[in-house]
């Protein structure tokens, strides 16, 4: 589920107010599958965005590589992205914008979400049920 926190230096544009959600899921690589990855997925009033992935360890980002991104929520909408060069928040991997917020808002309950990266992709599961009043509290 999506909620709001305030913190300060959290970007380096100096965005200081976000929506975020925090979950768990899993990945696959070439040699493994079914992997844990914890998930950090922050939207600014702006909207920037930032994703962080960590394999196993929640304390360490894993992936500062470009990525494909993939949201379907359950009316079947699907939104695609990639990551580009700037890189934001202790190494997180900036999202391209184009519409994230309009189709979180007309979500509710799980959305799944797919990441590739090479030989590597990252499934998960975000709850858009509080998203819109979270956002609608930033802006």
């Amino acid at each position: 589920m999506f909620y709001e926190r305030m913190e300060s230096r959290m970007f380096f544009d100096t965005q200081k107010e976000f929506v975020v959600t925090e979950v768990k899921g899993s990945f696959s690589d070439s040699a493994e599958s079914k992997r844990s990855v914890y998930v950090e997925f922050y939207i600014t009033a702006k909207p920037t965005i930032c994703l962080m992935l960590h394999e196993n360890d929640p304390n360490q980002p894993a992936v500062s590589d470009d990525v494909k991104f993939k949201m379907e929520n359950a009316k079947g909408e699907i939104w695609n992205s990639y990551s580009y060069g700037e890189r934001n928040r202790e190494s997180g991997l900036s999202i391209k914008e184009n519409g994230i917020v309009p189709i979180l808002k007309k979500s509710s309950g799980k959305v799944e979400v797919t990441v590739d990266r090479d030989s590597n992709s990252y499934n998960f599961e975000i709850n858009a049920d509080g998203f819109t009043k979270a956002y609608d509290g930033i802006r």
